[in-house]
């Protein structure tokens, strides 16, 4: 028997993408013979990614302040929100291409 999907996620760690592309209408399924969440969320990479994230962050804004006006310069507001509106386009693609 064959079943025709738009989108096969190996491993439940992808099934927010697999969510995503269901909610936007694609017929979508997870294949895994483990623990629903994938190792990430079952063994703690994302918890580390999440507080090293934090960490650099802090790290970066104590490093520059005082210099934002010289950062502006250098990188452009510009350049800053035309990335952030770039990826946040970006994260709408499974409803757009549904």
């Amino acid at each position: 028997m064959t079943k025709p999907f738009d989108l096969i996620a190996t491993g439940t760690g992808a099934s927010g993408a697999a969510a995503s592309c269901r909610k936007a209408g694609w017929k979508a399924a997870v294949v895994d013979n483990l623990p629903f969440g994938g190792i990430c969320a079952l063994r703690g990479c994302f918890p580390k990614e999440v507080l090293v994230g934090v960490a650099q962050a802090l790290d970066r804004t104590r490093r520059t302040r005082g210099k934002e006006d010289v950062f502006n310069r250098i990188l452009g507001a510009h350049l800053i929100v035309r990335r952030r509106t770039k990826w946040s386009a970006s994260s709408r693609w499974p409803s757009r291409n549904g």
